[in-house]
């Protein structure tokens, strides 16, 4: 009798242990997948660049001369990059986020990529020269960009997302052959896709782009 309870218990703590080290499992799925956020939310336009540094506190931020920039592969290789663009006065006139998660092809999972920013052209000099223009200038500006690899990369799949974007804009045709060194990004951010843009009252900028499932 004493064998067979003693059996019983062995058998309760054993799926005991299962379900603890399954719930475990379950815990580090959202950590793998990992959260694209990197504080997008928490950075606003017209933010000295002191704070937009504080609200990306814990990030692999890097300064350059266009202003703040992170970037983090996680273990799946899904890749989240933000950008800060900051202007001479030290204010942050625009903010763009890209996301990749490569293709997993024990699920048949397609790739996926998502941009997503705003961008005040009156704080960021650009002008009145429309939403197309200002974008294709900032896209120059991060594409011809030269510093750490770390930086460089955060702003090529940034700027990969932009050179999709525009080139769905009528009457734009093919932009890639433009930038060469994006070529191995640009193939993994394939052309077609959604854009979608926006002009608010205050004359941002808001604007999106998505190609496959949400990552």
């Amino acid at each position: 009798m004493a064998q067979h309870a003693s059996n019983d218990l062995g058998r309760r703590i054993c799926r005991a242990g299962v379900l603890s080290a399954l719930g475990g499992l379950l815990l580090l799925v959202p950590l793998i997948e990992g959260c694209a956020d990197l504080s997008y939310e928490g950075i606003t336009l017209g933010m000295r660049q002191a704070e937009c540094a504080r609200r990306l506190e814990g990030e692999s931020v890097q300064r350059t001369d266009l202003g703040l920039c992170a970037v983090r592969t996680d273990l799946t290789g899904r890749t989240d990059t933000l950008v800060a663009l900051v202007s001479r006065e030290g204010v942050v006139t625009g903010k763009l986020q890209a996301t990749f998660r490569p293709a997993d092809l024990r699920w048949g999972r397609p790739a996926a990529y998502r941009l997503r920013g705003q961008l005040d052209p009156a704080s960021s000099a650009l002008g009145a020269t429309g939403p197309v223009d200002s974008l294709r200038a900032i896209l120059d500006d991060l594409a011809s960009y030269r510093g750490p690899r770390s930086v460089m990369q955060a702003h090529a799949w940034v700027a990969a997302g932009l050179v999709r974007m525009i080139e769905r804009w009528p009457h734009v045709g093919e932009l890639a052959s433009a930038y060469p060194h994006l070529t191995d990004i640009l193939e993994q951010v394939s052309g077609g896709g959604e854009s979608r843009l926006r002009v608010d009252r205050q004359g941002v900028y808001w604007f999106e782009y998505e190609q496959g499932p949400a990552p």
